[in-house]
């Protein structure tokens, strides 16, 4: 999981590649953001709390992908969190990542206006802070369907008392999630982040990612170093590597062979263990019909100590 996080991390700070997942996901694939807008901000945000009695606590939280942009909106924070799986905290978790990004804010607006004492006294009524957007990029197996906000998570109240009355004051937070498996417009994105989300959905579909891949050739003969380590991570193809060359940084490779060998030989194998499996469902069959050892192995073409093996498990 650490190794596909990594990969995942490195290949989404490419500023072409961040303006464009947020140009798809959040402005529905109008091009509004511009790489040359962004610039890199650290992913570790942190406060430091005091309680009644004055002692000072740190408390620390890691963001994976975070830009600033200075565009439209003068300045905004952009964070992409990634998950392999679904994490059922995520609405408390992301919610206290953004606050956290908003505390950052005050003590910057504090610091640049030379104030002391408390930074939170000393903002004033005209000092401004600018929006957070978090996205979550979901490339798991399963359909992210609960706790996508935080009132899925008062799971034990009383349905009329929400309704009525928390649902109005209890203020909501809801996830932005792109789920990479349910990606149905991938013509939103411009770079290859279009032909990686596309190819998600073939992950067990050897046939399927072979048709894909010769559609997409053009791009899969020349592919970056990076998005090989990404594609091998998300579509959990190590065995991708048998078939692929060293390639240094900032190289590229023909990906076309190596998709088309790896796809022959799981398509081999899968054909050989269903042959298996057809011998073994015929051999268990003459078993439990009474056939001696002499004449399944005659009729299955099969070894003598493979026939006594199955014997054993059906005693």
């Amino acid at each position: 999981m650490a190794k596909k996080d990594i990969a995942l991390k490195t290949w989404l700070k490419n500023k072409e590649r961040f303006a464009d997942f947020f140009n798809g996901v959040v402005f529905n694939g109008k091009q509004t953001i511009k790489p040359r807008e962004l610039e890199e901000a650290y992913g570790e945000s942190d406060i430091i709390a005091t309680d009644k009695k004055g002692t000072e606590r740190a408390f620390n939280r890691y963001r994976d992908v975070v830009m600033r942009w200075r565009g439209g909106v003068n300045l905004a924070i952009l964070a992409i969190e990634n998950q392999t799986r679904i994490d059922y905290t995520m609405p408390v978790r992301s919610m206290l990542y953004d606050a956290m990004s908003y505390d950052e804010q005050l003590r910057v607006v504090h610091t640049q206006k030379g104030a002391k004492g408390n930074y939170l006294k000393s903002f004033g009524k005209n000092d401004s802070i600018y929006p957070v957007i978090t996205v979550i990029f979901y490339y798991g197996d399963r359909p992210w369907k609960d706790n996508k906000e935080l009132h899925n998570m008062f799971k034990n109240i009383d349905k009329e008392l929400y309704e009525n009355f928390l649902k109005e004051y209890v203020p909501n937070y809801k996830l932005n999630i792109l789920d990479a498996n349910n990606v149905v417009e991938v013509d939103k994105f411009q770079t290859d982040l279009q032909i990686v989300l596309g190819m998600i959905k073939y992950k067990k579909d050897n046939e399927g990612l072979e048709r894909y891949v010769h559609k997409h050739k053009k791009y899969f003969k020349n592919v970056e170093k990076d998005s090989i380590d990404v594609i091998t991570a998300i579509m959990e193809m190590e065995q991708l590597k048998e078939y692929i060359p060293n390639v240094e940084e900032g190289e590229r490779v023909d990906m076309c062979k190596a998709l088309q060998d790896m796809c022959k030989k799981n398509r081999d194998a899968g054909i050989e263990t269903g042959r298996k499996e057809g011998i073994r469902s015929i051999v268990v069959n003459m078993i439990r019909k009474g056939l001696s050892t002499e004449d399944i192995c005659d009729l299955a073409q099969c070894e003598t100590e493979y026939v006594e093996e199955l014997r054993e498990t059906l005693v």
